[in-house]
Formats: structure tokens, C-alpha cells, sequence
């Protein structure tokens, strides 16, 4: 079964609009220009967490393809749905050997597997993940095979909507930050953007989702 649900946008968005606008003249740019795009939660662990999996290594628009095929797969419908869907652990599971076609990789295609019978076999999982503090969400997540500290982030991001979340291994937030700012490459070319990013805080979500807007203005949603 797939629910579609009303996606939601964070509370602070339009303060750390307003705070980052006086603190950084680019990002101010960035968010004038991109002023509609916003990120939107389906608030859904499994979900965000598998949308992160197939995103892993693979530019934004195969992730979105193959996503689009996925859901065709486990919902018999051809028409591509451009609302936020939650896929149920359970439907993943039930069609896990239709999938072969999608473009999933066979590893990725294994990890959202025991991750989905993770959440089947534990029906409270997916709101203790809501609630846990950040220690806990890293140490659990991580201890799954094929979740790193990139879809952590991804979950904290999309899902969690926290506010100071920084990807800072995120290979299109580095290639956006380098074009916008003009950060040599060199040795100390991360220590640069940490660096910059100090300045962000404690809106650094905010601040990369439209460094990410300027080198793909149509954003996915996790």
C-alpha cells in the first residue's frame, strides 16, 4: 500500500531565511532567488531513510528516476506521482523480487531489505526514532549495514528537520559551496568550508539546502 501525505516545512524557515540573509550576502542571493523552494518533511523514517539509500552516490536525478520507478513497481501505477509517497516497510518487502528492474543496485536493494524487515519485525521503531536525541539516532542508524553518516544527515535533514544539520562530505554541497564562494582547491580546501559554514550556525540546514538549489534548482525531498 502507498500513502501520500501532506508534506510539511519547518517552523524556523522564514527566521533563518531572514538571519542568514544579514550574515551572508551570497546566501542571501541564493535564498532571494530560490525564495519557493523550501524543504518539505513526509515525516516518515522508512521512507526518508530508503529515498537516502537510493540517493547514495548517484546524482539527484537518477535517484529521482529510479525512485519514480520504485514506486511504480510496488504500486501497479504508471503515471508518475510528484507528491511526497510513503512506502510501507511491509509493500517493500512483498515486492522486493518485482525491483530487479528499477535501476536499484543489487547491495542497495539488500540494505533497504533488512532494513525494512527491521521496521516490520519492530512496530514502535519508527517512533522511537522520532524521538531519540542525536547520539542515539547516529549510533542506531549507523549500525545498519548501508547507512553512513551521509544518510544520518539526509534523515536528520528530511525527516528530523533539524535546523543545524551540515553535510559537509555531501559531494553537491561541496561543488555548490566551491562555485559560490570560490574555495581553492587545495589541502585545505574542507577546512575552508567548515570554516565558512561556523557562520551559518545554528542555521546551517537552511544555508545548504539552498547552496544545493543553486547548482539543481529542482530539489528532491528525502
Amino acid at each position: 500500500m502507498i500513502k501520500k501525505t501532506k508534506p510539511k516545512t519547518p517552523k524556523y524557515w522564514n527566521q533563518a531565511c531572514r538571519e542568514l540573509s544579514k550574515k551572508d550576502k551570497k546566501l542571501a542571493h541564493l535564498i532571494s532567488k530560490y525564495t519557493n523552494l523550501k524543504i518539505q518533511s513526509n515525516g516518515d523514517p522508512f521512507t526518508t531513510l530508503t529515498r537516502a539509500i537510493v540517493g547514495q552516490q548517484i546524482s539527484v536525478a537518477a535517484a529521482e528516476s529510479i525512485w519514480q520507478k520504485l514506486y511504480c513497481v510496488i504500486s501497479d501505477d504508471n503515471k508518475k506521482n510528484q507528491k511526497i509517497i510513503l512506502i510501507e516497510p511491509l509493500e517493500f518487502l512483498k515486492n522486493y523480487y518485482r525491483l530487479n528492474s528499477v535501476g536499484l543496485s543489487t547491495r542497495k536493494r539488500r540494505y533497504i531489505y533488512k532494513l525494512a524487515q527491521h521496521f516490520v519485525d519492530n512496530a514502535e521503531f519508527s517512533e522511537q526514532l522520532l524521538k531519540m536525541n542525536d547520539e542515539c539516532v547516529d549510533n542506531t542508524l549507523i549500525s545498519f549495514s548501508g547507512i553512513g553518516i551521509w544518510t544520518v544527515n539526509m534523515f536528520k535533514i528530511f525527516c528530523l528537520m533539524q535546523p543545524d544539520v551540515f553535510p559537509e562530505k555531501d559531494l553537491g554541497l561541496k561543488n555548490a559551496i566551491i562555485k559560490t564562494y570560490n574555495i581553492k582547491n587545495d589541502d585545505r580546501q574542507l577546512e575552508n568550508i567548515i570554516q565558512l559554514s561556523e557562520k551559518w550556525k545554528p542555521w546551517r540546514t537552511v544555508a545548504t539546502w539552498y547552496l544545493w538549489c543553486s547548482i539543481d534548482p529542482v530539489p528532491i525531498n528525502y
